[in-house]
């Protein structure tokens, strides 16, 4: 796949991996940061009980309309910090300081790998967190993509 097609899908992993249809891909992998264009996110599905959450940039948003949703879902949360709505997102490797502002906020060390970092507008939001996993897909508005996620682990 050429960086032209990366482009205009505005999906772009920069370990070179494209998440499309029901293919999911972890993002966090030593040094690598994912890249979302010209689509907003949102804080769609959070569950306390089972510490997981989903946040989707929606294939109907207002008067845009895309092919597909894209679903980040991150599970085993221990700390979460940001706002509802996230304009143009990136996932970004935590920086030292990033540990150290997460370690005063939780009052423990939290390691490095367990660290999502979330930037859109140019601030930093956080996520502590085992999991994360990208898809794509084209499900209904309400309908969650939680089963999806729990299958393609499985695989």
């Amino acid at each position: 796949m050429d960086k032209q097609e990366l482009y205009e899908r505005k999906f772009i992993l920069t370990n070179g991996k494209v998440c499309r249809n029901d293919q999911t891909a972890i993002a966090r992998e030593s040094g690598h940061m994912a890249i979302f264009c010209d689509r907003k996110y949102k804080l769609w599905f959070y569950q306390v009980t089972h510490r997981e959450a989903i946040i989707r940039s929606s294939k109907t948003d207002g008067n845009k309309i895309y092919d597909k949703n894209i679903d980040i879902y991150l599970g085993d949360i221990d700390y979460i910090e940001m706002p509802c709505i996230l304009p143009e997102l990136q996932i970004d490797k935590a920086t030292q300081e990033d540990a150290a502002y997460l370690r005063q906020k939780c009052n423990k060390d939290i390691p490095a790998e367990k660290i999502v970092v979330f930037i859109s507008e140019g601030r930093r939001y956080y996520v502590v967190a085992s999991i994360i996993k990208i898809m794509e897909n084209d499900l209904d508005y309400a309908v969650l993509p939680i089963c999806a996620f729990i299958k393609n682990s499985q695989e």
